[in-house]
């Protein structure tokens, strides 16, 4: 199964019994979905819908995951919208704007409407005007969300905890509302460009996350979502604990691959139980940083191995898709404007995914 998202990935690699490097560009914002990744031939294949039509063969099919079928593959991605209530009762409740954000493309025929990225407790915001499932009343108001989404496509939302690129505001000058910021966290108390550094998640609150993780799946589950995804990459916590780059740990969160994935893991196995189980998981990742061995940078960094590893054990803790990009990880990366090269499926061995 493969999730292409947006003009950023770079890497897609689950298929019948074969490794797939492919070089995704201007495609715009829908995210498109493949059953199968055999009509994709080459590394190099143009785009254009003209010259490769073979790689949309499977785009208007229906795909079903666990109990759940949505019309075809043509999805909404999760999009930031800085609009949520900014305080007071309804902190972090969806508002009438999201209701016609996200219910203008169900109403239309998207078959899969995300959520953008919803916070799981107010330290995980990126901003005030994020939303957030860490309490009733934003579950409630996500019910009319959902209610209205389901009449055309399947409802789903996304998780994320900002961790040190959190407290950033809103991204043009607010006249409503002065700066407002907050202590940050993260995997190690290192900072992400110019941003503050953020303490370091002691393992009790390493724990804490896992859990907070956990009770909003269990809220977008009597929100009445159908899908849900976690955010791991991008440079927020999952992503910073399993990066060498952001991650400098040395207790059982840190050093080995083993370890830097142990917190991603236990996210994904504790909301996999708390998630009914005929709906499905989704799991976002950046399948480089862009640095390491993927290219010349010599800064550690994670790799499109260490993600292929990765994938081999989500699926078995029953993630049911992955949503690939890249990157966003390490401030002043260089991402080359061509496919990493085929010596990439020399190196990573074929993944099994149906």
């Amino acid at each position: 199964m493969v999730a292409v998202d947006r003009a950023r990935t770079t890497e897609c690699f689950f298929g019948p019994g074969e490794y797939l490097l492919h070089n995704i560009e201007n495609i715009g914002e829908t995210e498109l979905i493949f059953s199968t990744v055999e009509h994709l031939e080459s590394a190099n294949a143009a785009l254009p819908l003209d010259q490769n039509q073979d790689s949309y063969a499977h785009l208007f099919n229906p795909l079903t995951l666990r109990e759940v079928t949505s019309a075809h593959r043509a999805w909404m991605s999760p999009m930031m919208q800085f609009a949520a209530a900014p305080d007071g009762d309804d902190v972090g409740t969806p508002l009438d704007w999201h209701l016609q954000h996200l219910g203008s493309p169900a109403a239309a025929g998207v078959a899969l409407v995300m959520v953008e990225a919803t916070a799981i407790d107010p330290v995980g915001r990126s901003r005030v005007y994020d939303v957030g499932l860490w309490n009733d009343r934003q579950t409630m108001a996500f019910r009319r969300i959902a209610d209205f989404s389901a009449q055309g496509s399947v409802p789903g939302i996304q998780l994320v905890h900002a961790g040190r690129k959190g407290s950033t505001g809103r991204p043009w000058p607010d006249a409503d509302r002065g700066p407002e910021t907050w202590g940050t966290v993260g995997a190690s108390p290192l900072s992400f460009g110019r941003l503050p550094s953020p303490s370091e998640l002691s393992i009790d609150e390493v724990e804490s996350i896992v859990q907070s993780f956990a009770a909003s799946a269990r809220r977008a589950a009597v929100a009445g979502f159908k899908v849900l995804k976690l955010h791991g990459g991008h440079g927020y916590p999952i992503h910073q604990f399993l990066s060498p780059n952001s991650n400098i740990r040395t207790d059982r969160y840190g050093g080995s691959l083993e370890n830097r994935m142990r917190f991603g893991l236990d996210v994904v196995r504790t909301v996999r139980q708390s998630w009914p189980a005929g709906l499905p998981l989704f799991f976002r990742a950046s399948a480089t940083d862009w640095l390491g061995s993927d290219t010349d940078d010599p800064r550690p960094g994670w790799t499109v191995d260490d993600t292929v590893e990765l994938a081999s054990r989500l699926k078995e803790l029953g993630v049911d898709l992955m949503d690939v990009s890249s990157g966003r990880s390490a401030p002043h990366a260089r991402i080359p404007r061509s496919p990493l090269g085929s010596a990439r499926r020399s190196r990573s061995p074929p993944l099994q995914w149906e």
